[in-house]
């Protein structure tokens, strides 16, 4: 099966005045080129004592030339030269000049020694594989060490604090997964919830997280559907009532019973990772107060309902977060490279869904 996307070449030095600096590619199939020219920025001066230290880096424009060739032409198919902090430039590849001979695109400083980025965005045509990977086999190796999992949420005393972690109860494991670079226990910060703006000058009154277990953790892989159209990682916790769970500051102490937390993150594949694009959150709970009447913090806070926003927008928000995510996805993707053998590093990961017995991957060599 035969694809067809855009590859991306990007390069950034200081290019001396009258040098300049080529980027080599191949078009594989008719599509656009195009090539960018971005000017660094400028350093900011070094603050003189009691000056103010917010000085932003400048980004002045530059005087440079952006030329495409077609290799053993020596006439550019496109040439310009521009007074900017950035350019552009497009050129239509037709399908007779795609695939035969190689391209470059030349950067031309005609200006002060610089720091320029230049990019070039060719289309190209990939050809497709898969490979099936049996779900059974997954869930097989996988299992133990989900199921070893201990999760632990706490709001720390200030913003910052990283008093929550994630981490395994079997050493044997936590020595595998440190040997594939997943590194436990991870610390993470659990936020207070606002449980109520206060009006006027009255305090506004926080909820914080206390001292919550996990009990059981599970994991399931979801055959695609029409609202998941590639599956889905289904991940499920319990945690133990041990209560109070959950401090109104100045209010009451709360315990919820029972607590679960339901997740299912939409597969797709990011940057060649194996990652999701939508989260499906669900935090089902009661909440009882503890230390003072149900009934006299209802009127002051619908606890339920607050709990349940603020986790599930935390929750949503931290799986949403690009650092969070791709580290995450960099761990799932290197477990099923694992279990392939044509999924090697010198493949790229196009694509995955998953059917009712297997998890199926897309690639294509580089």
């Amino acid at each position: 099966m035969t694809a067809y996307l855009n590859k991306t070449i990007t390069k950034t030095q200081t290019i001396p005045p009258g040098k300049s600096v080529e980027l080599w590619f191949q078009p594989g199939s008719a599509g656009v080129v195009t090539l960018t020219a971005v000017v660094s920025a400028k350093p900011p001066p070094k603050s003189a004592p009691g000056a103010h230290p917010a000085v932003v880096a400048a980004v002045l424009p530059a005087r440079h030339r952006l030329q495409l060739f077609c290799a053993g032409v020596d006439r550019p198919l496109v040439d310009a030269t521009r007074d900017d902090a950035s350019s552009t430039l497009t050129h239509a590849v037709s399908a007779q000049e795609a695939g035969h001979v190689k391209w470059y695109y030349r950067l031309s400083n005609l200006d002060r020694a610089i720091a320029y980025t230049a990019t070039v965005r060719y289309p190209t045509a990939i050809e497709l594989r898969t490979e099936s990977i049996e779900l059974a086999l997954i869930h097989q190796l996988a299992g133990p060490t989900v199921a070893s999992l201990q999760l632990h949420l706490q709001s720390g005393a200030a913003n910052g604090d990283k008093a929550s972690w994630l981490d395994v109860d079997d050493d044997d494991i936590r020595r595998v997964l440190k040997n594939r670079g997943v590194k436990l226990p991870l610390a993470f910060e659990v936020p207070r919830i606002r449980a109520w703006d206060a009006p006027g000058k009255l305090k506004d009154t926080m909820a914080s997280v206390h001292d919550l277990n996990s009990s059981s953790i599970a994991l399931a892989i979801e055959a695609a559907s029409a609202e998941l159209p590639r599956g889905a990682l289904h991940v499920w916790a319990s945690f133990e009532e041990a209560g109070p769970e959950l401090v109104l500051e100045g209010w009451s102490n709360i315990q919820l019973t029972p607590l679960k937390i339901d997740v299912r993150l939409g597969l797709a594949v990011r940057g060649g990772l194996i990652s999701w694009d939508t989260v499906e959150v669900d935090f089902s709970t009661s909440a009882e107060a503890v230390t003072w009447p149900g009934w006299l913090v209802a009127l002051i806070v619908n606890t339920r309902d607050i709990i349940r926003t603020g986790v599930e927008g935390f929750i949503k928000q931290s799986l949403t977060h690009g650092k969070t995510r791709k580290k995450v996805a960099k761990t799932v993707t290197k477990f099923v490279r694992g279990l392939a053998h044509s999924l090697t590093a010198k493949v790229t990961i196009y694509g995955v869904t998953v059917t009712e017995a297997a998890l199926v991957v897309t690639y294509y060599e580089d």
